[in-house]
């Protein structure tokens, strides 16, 4: 019985016509995949990919399974690794946010 979350790939279909090869709609096709079992674990999948991107080059290969979305839920979901560029993403939001805030009140008010 396939999975709500996997149907809805299927809808979009003709998208993958723009994958230039059938080793990209493979690989898209995978990443996809990976992203809706995230979203089925309740799990966000950018949080999981900046950890798990980080955490595959730590050996040993055999652990691999830990990096699955369920059981990297249970094992690391509490503790994630973070990026180091997303502190500076978040500088830049909060600057852009209160350059925002200042030329809202420099409108005149109706």
């Amino acid at each position: 019985m396939p999975s709500s979350g996997l149907c809805a790939a299927a809808h979009k279909r003709r998208y993958w016509l723009f994958c230039w090869s059938e080793i990209g709609a493979e690989h898209v096709g995978i990443l996809q995949s990976l992203l809706t079992t995230c979203r089925l674990q309740g799990v966000a999948p950018y949080t999981y990919l900046v950890d798990v991107l980080q955490r595959i080059a730590i050996p040993p290969a055999s652990r691999a399974e830990e990096l699955t979305p369920r059981r990297w839920k249970v094992l690391f979901a509490d503790n994630p690794l973070r990026s180091d560029i997303e502190g500076e993403v978040q500088a830049l939001w909060n600057d852009r946010t209160q350059k925002a805030s200042q030329v809202h009140e420099l409108l005149p008010q109706n």
